[in-house]
């Protein structure tokens, strides 16, 4: 875990040692919270209206677009992550003058690292899945990257999404580009073939794959057949196994159970709509929209896809990029059903921002574009 952007060996040291310290305090701090939280559409719309894009709040935090993002949880420091299209990750340490103006570079992977996520019990672990083949672990403690998946060298099989399965945060669901479903255990480091622990979910692409906040056995993938499909992990033999589906016209970009209680689905798709499907605790998801947003999702072949996510705080409300001038963010509530409910835009906001993720405890967002950029949103 050297950094490879100029950064002196003593700045680089510290900071990991920080990132050790940010991690050991979450762990004893840390207060599991079942509760639905929930607040109205108006003092929500107050709370984002307050958000702006500070001078020094901008900062190039990796070379090349940005294909991943990530808050670290942490609520007294704020560090955005960044995975960029040749395996970069950029951390930065916002408002610190150390390191590369506050950003630290390193180059755990080859190709674009499409999915990145905090391990839900330990914040000090970050994973990355990337297009070279390879899940890897950024393990702040021994300050490496470890290895946890890869496939063999005459594999070609990309890595596209990722996430944490049954029946704890060992488990990873790693989807790929040739439709399969990978079940990885993450004490278990060494080169697999696809059909080793896999199941082939989709004849095309699986451009996502997320797991229910509630029940980790349940887990659905979006693919660019056009489907959203549902399964239990238990009972998962091949397609036909399935619990239920989705079907849209074009590519489905992306899928996520809403973070609280899972009982709802949001999916992006190249159909140009953003749409949120009611779903039942067995895995049925109602045919017909709960919400359904005409949004204009056709980037092109230069930007990253847009990925709409929800605010991880709510059950109720999720961000998204917007292709619209002046440039702007869109944010959209369960509440009403076919318009967003506002649009955040800055005078400092003067690109496309592709992904935004929320902070999980704080009222902060973070946007990122193809330059490398991000942006950060703050009270």
């Amino acid at each position: 875990m050297k950094p490879c952007n100029d950064v002196e060996e003593t700045e680089a040291q510290e900071f990991t040692d920080e990132l050790t310290v940010l991690a050991n305090m979450s762990q004893k701090s840390e207060e599991k919270n079942d509760e639905v939280k929930e607040t109205d559409v108006e003092s929500y719309k107050k709370t984002l209206q307050r958000l702006k894009i500070r001078e020094g709040h901008v900062a190039k935090v990796v070379p090349d677009r940005i294909f991943s993002m990530a808050f670290h949880p942490a609520r007294c420091k704020t560090l955005v992550f960044a995975g960029d299209k040749w395996g970069k990750i950029g951390i930065w340490d916002v408002g610190s003058s150390k390191g590369g103006d506050g950003v630290y570079l390193y180059e755990p992977h080859s190709r674009p690292i499409n999915c990145m996520l905090f391990d839900p019990s330990n914040c000090g672990k970050l994973y990355t899945a990337s297009y070279d083949g390879t899940i890897r672990c950024c393990d702040v403690t021994s300050a490496t990257f470890q290895e946890v998946y890869a496939f063999e060298e005459d594999d070609y099989t990309r890595f596209m999404s990722f996430a944490f399965g049954s029946p704890s945060t060992n488990t990873i669901l790693a989807a790929t580009d040739s439709g399969y479903v990978l079940v990885a255990d993450t004490r278990t480091k060494r080169k697999v073939k696809l059909a080793e622990q896999s199941y082939c979910l989709h004849d095309k692409i699986i451009k996502c794959i997320d797991t229910h906040p509630l029940n980790n056995n349940l887990f659905l993938t979006s693919s660019t057949d056009g489907s959203v499909a549902f399964w239990d992990i238990r009972n998962v033999k091949g397609a036909k196994s399935k619990l239920s589906s989705l079907h849209r016209t074009r590519v489905v970009t992306s899928a996520y159970f809403s973070p609280l209680t899972g009982s709802q689905v949001l999916v992006t798709s190249s159909d140009d709509y953003v749409t949120i499907n009611q779903v039942e605790s067995s895995g049925q998801v109602s045919s017909s929209p709960k919400c359904c947003f005409r949004h204009d999702n056709q980037v092109g072949r230069w930007l990253t896809n847009f990925r709409a996510t929800w605010d991880p705080k709510f059950d109720s409300y999720a961000v998204v990029g917007s292709m619209k001038q002046p440039r702007q963010i869109d944010i959209f509530c369960t509440e009403i059903r076919s318009s967003a409910l506002m649009h955040l835009s800055h005078a400092n906001l003067n690109s496309i921002n592709s992904l935004n993720v929320f902070h999980p405890s704080l009222n902060k967002l973070a946007g990122g574009n193809s330059s490398g950029k991000v942006y950060l949103w703050t009270e």
